[in-house]
């Protein structure tokens, strides 16, 4: 334990880290306020519409989805569309018995904020039955070509979605837009490229590897300290950054809707999750982590394998790079970490892996894979330290 708080005082608790965690944390902030402002739709600022959005959320709409509910918003909505989409018809004129002051600017609330998302909420239901009532239909034909896989698969799917429906409406903006927000994860890659390369290639600079290899501690434990320290690390930098990511989009587009299940999001209306969105929040923050930690091991490698800063920087950069370019070809995200640091698409869909003739959820494979591929350059890491320590022991007998 001793030598797991002195690597972390001596790697990570330094002014520059700390100066560049507040810069980057700003920017972060920042950049997530300008992708509001070019993103929301209904936002949480003083405007005429938001506030009228906002007051028939919160006293007419928010909540149990019931058929008072959807009459009400009906008996507003059925003229304003006549009108508006039907006739075209409407007044360009500035009408204060509207409520946000034009018969167009009613519609067009009524019509993203309440209307749309209400029936795919309302209908989630149907459209999952369907989806069970598929995949049971299969079972029977799969089960007569003695196909266990895909007799299993369809089990699984009829699990998934018998059960599923939509009962509340909230307001979902929030978590659209902060699921697909990737900026910060971006952010902790650099610190972690700045904090991680000098972890084993500082000593080798100084030649204090030399001094301790030949020490009692400075060797296995001392090694296993630099990576432990070092995922501590980018544990503590990562919830850091995707706390604030939370509260910054929650404080901008305004937060509701938190037991609200995942698939009340269009975009997830077929993932294999089962979860709320705070849930959600929570798991995407963890796989995010993990592949993260990935990344984290490949730096300690090049760290590890070099005997100046300059070489290792450039290619940890080059790895981050290769990595997000690599993403784009289906082949390579089983393995790649990025899948897990930019994971909404592999939330999105219900698939599956073969893995003895059961079907495995892809997430669970890709998770499983990134982890495989952490460990071996965690212990290719160990390896080349133990190498470098044996010979810096060589060196000093000579």
């Amino acid at each position: 334990m001793k030598i797991l708080i002195f690597e972390i005082r001596k790697n990570f608790l330094k002014r520059y880290l700390f100066v560049t965690l507040c810069l980057l944390t700003l920017i972060n902030i920042f950049m997530i306020y300008d992708y509001y402002k070019e993103n929301h739709v209904f936002s949480t600022e003083q405007t005429n519409r938001s506030e009228v959005f906002w007051n028939l959320y919160k006293g007419k709409f928010k909540g149990k989805i019931t058929n008072e509910k959807i009459n009400a918003l009906m008996e507003i909505y059925t003229p304003l569309y006549q009108i508006c989409a039907v006739e075209r018809s409407y007044s360009m004129e500035y009408d204060p018995e509207t409520y946000t002051g034009y018969t167009f600017g009613d519609y067009r609330m009524l019509d993203l904020g309440f209307v749309r998302p209400m029936e795919y909420s309302y209908m989630y239901r149907n459209h999952a039955l369907e989806i069970a009532d598929k995949a049971m239909e299969n079972l029977e034909f799969f089960r007569s070509v003695d196909n266990n896989y895909q007799y299993r698969s369809n089990l699984k799917i009829a699990s998934l979605f018998g059960d599923r429906q939509v009962t509340d409406f909230y307001h979902t903006e929030m978590y659209e837009n902060l699921f697909r927000y990737d900026f910060s994860s971006f952010l902790i890659l650099l610190m972690s490229i700045l904090a991680l390369v000098p972890v084993f290639v500082a000593e080798k600079e100084t030649e204090m590897n030399l001094i301790l290899s030949t020490s009692k501690k400075g060797g296995k434990e001392t090694i296993n300290a630099k990576i432990l320290s070092s995922f501590l690390y980018v544990i503590i930098i990562s919830a850091w950054f995707y706390i604030f990511d939370f509260l910054a989009f929650s404080y901008f587009y305004g937060l509701t809707g938190l037991n609200n299940q995942l698939y009340a999001l269009k975009d997830f209306m077929l993932t294999p999750l089962n979860v709320r969105m705070w849930e959600f929040i929570i798991l995407s923050a963890v796989v995010k982590i993990i592949g993260l930690m990935a990344v984290s091991s490949m730096i300690l490698f090049l760290s590890s394998i070099f005997r100046r800063a300059l070489l290792p920087y450039i290619l940890s950069l080059a790895t981050v790079f290769l990595l997000m370019l690599f993403n784009e070809f289906a082949k390579m995200k089983f393995i790649n970490p990025i899948e897990l640091i930019a994971n909404r698409e592999l939330f999105k869909n219900t698939g599956f892996i073969k893995i003895l003739d059961f079907p495995v959820h892809k997430f669970i494979g890709v998770i499983l894979s990134v982890i495989f591929l952490a460990g071996a350059f965690v212990l290719a890491t160990k390896m080349t330290s133990k190498n470098n320590a044996s010979l810096g022991r060589m060196k000093e007998r000579k």
